[in-house]
């Protein structure tokens, strides 16, 4: 079994070709809303290169970044990654975000979603993966939860959108809770 390999989905390192579509993603005003908690801004290819091509080295053991790619084609549909990463406490916090529109609702992102925690637990031995989402991405909640994530509590009008504030929940899965979905 490949460790970075799902049923849809594969997880694999960026490389400098994908950087102008990361861009395109991440200067979709209403894509990076969904994702980020603060002021919408735009990026740079400098800023992608520096974010996706060094992740995971040895020099930057704190955050991990993949890409996502369809097995059937290898087409490049999204990103995911790990973030402070709190090697003593063994925890960590992930992101992940489907770029391309039209790939998403149809079960990429959850796929993704489980290698990349079954990653934590099976290789990095970590006790603890979680994560934020806004209250209103309820797409993105329901995902969470289907794939075990449990609701620990929330940060009540922390995101500003659209002239409303909406909650930061917080959740998170632990390794005793987890069922591998490829043993």
């Amino acid at each position: 079994m490949n460790l970075l390999c799902g049923k849809k989905v594969y997880l694999d390192r960026a490389k400098k070709a994908d950087i102008p579509l990361f861009k395109e993603w991440w200067n979709d005003t209403t894509y990076q809303a969904t994702l980020r908690r603060d002021a919408i801004f735009l990026i740079t290819e400098e800023t992608l290169e520096e974010w996706n091509l060094r992740p995971g080295d040895r020099a930057n053991r704190d955050f991990f970044g993949f890409a996502i790619r369809r097995i059937e084609d290898d087409l490049l549909i999204g990103n995911c990654g790990l973030m402070q990463i709190r090697w003593q406490a063994r925890s960590c916090e992930l992101f992940i975000g489907i770029g391309n529109p039209e790939m998403r609702g149809k079960g990429y992102g959850a796929d993704a979603l489980r290698v990349l925690v079954n990653y934590c637990f099976q290789e990095m031995n970590l006790h603890r993966v979680g994560l934020v989402v806004s209250g209103f991405n309820a797409q993105a909640i329901q995902m969470y939860e289907r794939v075990g994530f449990t609701h620990e509590g929330a940060m009540r009008d922390y995101v500003y959108r659209d002239g409303s504030y909406y909650d930061m929940l917080h959740m998170s899965v632990l390794d005793h809770e987890w069922r591998s979905p490829f043993e």
